[in-house]
């Protein structure tokens, strides 16, 4: 979060935080992948469907509604909660077909 920040609160002065954000970005997902990948190739492998369900599940509620409060957030904040763009992100279907955000988040 904070390369982020510093990448748009210092106009650019930040050069190494876009890259530094990307960086952490890719070693997160790559991390996510070795711990999560596991779990689910198990459930998979043993045809334990049920426990692939509650997994998911799980996953789900730790990450969608903090990402609907964040985006309900942000759009009151920038006065968009009532945009497209605002219907689009909280649907997932931001980038479906094409990119169509007149204000990117």
């Amino acid at each position: 979060m904070l390369p982020h920040y510093f990448m748009y609160s210092a106009n650019g002065t930040w050069p190494f935080a876009e890259s530094f954000s990307v960086t952490a970005v890719e070693v997160f997902f790559v991390l996510s992948g070795f711990v999560l990948g596991p779990q689910m190739m198990l459930c998979a492998t043993n045809r334990n469907w049920a426990t692939l369900k509650t997994f998911w599940v799980r996953r789900w509620m730790r990450t969608i509604p903090s990402y609907l409060v964040a985006l309900f957030c942000i759009s009151v904040i920038f006065k968009q909660i009532e945009s497209s763009d605002f219907i689009r992100y909280a649907t997932y279907a931001e980038n479906l077909f094409r990119q169509h955000n007149v204000n990117d988040y």
